[in-house]
């Protein structure tokens, strides 16, 4: 081992303009222990021009020793470095990961046995399908001997200031982490997609036009971080470089707008506040003149340095005011809309400050973004669907209030004698039975002289919610008049059933009801009939029940009747010579 490291040593000191020799971290290619770290196994020079060739950097005299915490770059400047790989087993291929995909370009030279310097390429300004391993980030073969140390010299360019580590991984490494990661970004980009398909169709279905922004939020994320991870790069537009360097940014730029939309529509604020729907408009101007003008400046403009983190640290700041201002206004959906949005721009920020250099390599800064956003699409989907249901419901109680009796929240009777006929047609063509009710309360004059306007209101909800309980969920129950009701028994059911039921609901009426106090308790008379009567129509139905009412005798305390195929009213003792089901006399006692 200190053989090959004097040979190592040695070899460094023949590369032109080498720097003296000192205690140096050594680099082990030790396939059991990766990554293996570079750290300060290399010599630096800093090109302030970005124009000097291999042969002028290697004739400087101006090497230093090199660590990783010093590779910080700004835009033009190309750092060099120098290296030879120590002898090491070549049974596995090598490369130099550099895990940046935003970087610009990164040449890897190797001295070959005849002396000469070979060069491989990789970074944005190169397309991918030109780079010796097409990656997610610049990954550069190194060339490894078993015997001798090979002299490799790097050049780094990058537009925007970068801080991060360069590694060596063996190519089993390099593809079992590379699954891990795929696995990770397929899972993303997985929900993604399904959020987007789900947008898509509720767009469609509900024609709103908040899932369409949302959709269109999506695919914006879906560029930008296509962009970031270098999948687009890699899958989707593989030769075209110019746009892979600005995918990131203009996808970010270009996913405000939506979101704006989607804040002041889902929180009511463009309502509110028509100047701020005014505000939201000019901000996404502003947005798509930025966008226009990335694309115009190219990528290799100085101006991009500062307008790219300005405009990002700018458009971000009215979400957090829209969301403020709907806070205080007391919007239902506010704290759901803020709780989606604020780990997205906590995290957007923190990758602006990462990207000028302002913190270092950290995990949070590589994948934190990530993570915000599968926190925050489902988020923003749940503040959708409660705003649409929120909508739907006012929909559907205005187009109710022709169907609906106000007093009580039963159907009317229209809607009555629209499923009555409906049970009729049905009953005939199935030969079964249906049943007809109506609930008459004797003393409504009297309870709401004693009771006054608003209990006696309170008595018809409580006593329409009694009914409610007493029938199953085929059945209906309406509101014919001021305590006056009807319930339809759906078949098939037999005559038993209505009379059972108008037992039951005779027996509901007399218990008492809690926290309300009645001189009396409600007293009732039913009346039942089988359907199809003979004369086939809901209407007629209705009024025969109303005709068995008015001929009643008002001193019978007897409570349940039914109606014959003569359309005559009787009491239920008479009921075809079977048991009496109820002691009407004591039921009403």
């Amino acid at each position: 081992m200190v053989v090959m490291l004097l040979q190592a040593n040695a070899a460094r000191a023949q590369l032109p303009g080498a720097a003296p020799t000192a205690a140096r971290a050594v680099l082990d290619m030790d396939a059991t222990k990766q990554p293996v770290l570079l750290k300060d196994w290399a010599d630096g020079l800093l090109d302030e021009t970005g124009q000097r060739s291999i042969d002028d950097v290697l004739a400087s005299g101006n090497w230093e020793r090199w660590n990783a915490s010093k590779l910080s770059l700004r835009r033009g400047q190309t750092q060099w470095l120098k290296f030879s790989v120590p002898p090491a087993p070549d049974a596995e291929r090598w490369y130099l990961e550099i895990p940046l995909s935003s970087l610009d370009r990164a040449t890897l030279y190797v001295l070959d046995s005849s002396g000469k310097w070979t060069s491989q390429a990789s970074g944005d300004l190169i397309a991918v399908n030109m780079w010796p391993v097409p990656a997610r980030h610049p990954l550069l073969p190194i060339v490894v001997s078993a015997e001798y140390p090979v002299q490799h010299v790097l050049a780094i360019q990058s537009n925007v200031p970068v801080r991060t580590s360069l590694r060596f991984v063996s190519e089993g490494h390099w593809s079992a982490k590379e699954q891990r990661s795929s696995l990770v970004l397929g899972g993303f980009f997985g929900l993604c997609l399904i959020l987007l398909a789900y947008a898509l169709l509720s767009a469609a279905v509900l024609r709103d036009t908040n899932y369409t922004a949302f959709s269109v939020h999506v695919v914006c994320l879906l560029v930008w971080q296509a962009g970031a991870t270098g999948i687009g790069a890699m899958l989707l537009w593989p030769g075209w470089p110019e746009w892979a360097d600005m995918a990131p940014a203009v996808g970010a730029l270009l996913g405000l707008p939506p979101l704006y939309y989607l804040i002041t529509r889902v929180t009511g604020l463009g309502d509110r506040v028509p100047r701020w729907q005014l505000a939201t408009w000019v901000a996404a101007v502003i947005v798509f003149l930025a966008c226009a003008m990335l694309l115009l400046i190219g990528a290799q403009s100085r101006f991009r340095d500062v307008m790219v983190p300005a405009a990002g640290f700018l458009l971000t700041l009215p979400l957090l005011v829209a969301c403020g201002h709907a806070l205080w206004r007391a919007d239902r959906v506010a704290p759901w809309v803020i709780a989606a949005v604020a780990p997205g721009i906590a995290m957007a920020w923190v990758n602006m400050a990462a990207l000028q250099g302002v913190i270092g390599e950290n995990w949070i800064a590589q994948h934190g973004m990530r993570l915000a956003l599968v926190w925050q699409l489902p988020m923003l989907l749940v503040a959708l669907a409660l705003r649409a249901q929120e909508r739907r419901a006012v929909r559907q109680r205005l187009a109710d209030l022709g169907r609906v009796d106000g007093n009580t929240g039963l159907v009317s009777q229209e809607v009555l004698a629209y499923r009555t006929n409906l049970a009729i047609v049905r009953a005939k063509r199935l030969g079964n039975e249906a049943g007809l009710l109506r609930i008459d309360i004797e003393q409504v004059e009297s309870l709401r002289k004693s009771l006054g306007k608003r209990t006696w209101a309170g008595l018809q909800l409580r006593y329409a919610d009694r009914l409610l309980r007493l029938v199953r969920d085929i059945d209906t129950v309406a509101s014919l008049e001021e305590g006056v009701y009807a319930i339809l028994v759906d078949g098939p059911a037999k005559l038993h059933v209505s009379r059972d039921l108008a037992v039951r609901i005779v027996a509901a009426s007399l218990q008492p009801f809690a926290k309300l106090a009645l001189p009396s308790p409600p007293k009732v008379r039913v009346h039942f009939l089988s359907l199809p009567n003979p004369e086939g129509d809901a209407q007629a139905a209705l009024d025969a029940l109303a005709r068995a009412y008015g001929n009643c005798d008002l001193r019978d305390k007897r409570a349940v009747f039914w109606v014959d195929s003569d359309q005559m009213s009787r009491p239920v003792e008479q009921w075809g010579g079977t048991a009496n089901p109820l002691d009407a006399s004591a039921t009403l006692a």
